[in-house]
């Protein structure tokens, strides 16, 4: 189910440094939509194991060529 059908009935309160906030708020607005949904969104990918961590992707490219280099 697409992530903008799903129903948001449930409010929640968190507290976060005010440079994450700013952070958040300035991606926000360079994808020209509310902070708050950017929000949702990213916690939606995390709980469905669909958010990607970069790192760990560059960590696993950097791990096969150097698996493909000693063969």
């Amino acid at each position: 189910m697409p992530a903008n059908t799903l129903r948001k009935d449930r409010r929640v309160n968190i507290r976060m440094s005010e440079r994450d906030l700013k952070e958040l708020q300035a991606i926000a607005l360079e994808e020209g939509r509310p902070y708050q949904m950017l929000i949702s969104s990213l916690l939606h990918k995390y709980i469905n194991r669909r958010f990607i961590d970069v790192n760990v992707i560059g960590q696993l490219k950097k791990d096969r060529k150097d698996e493909e280099r000693t063969l």
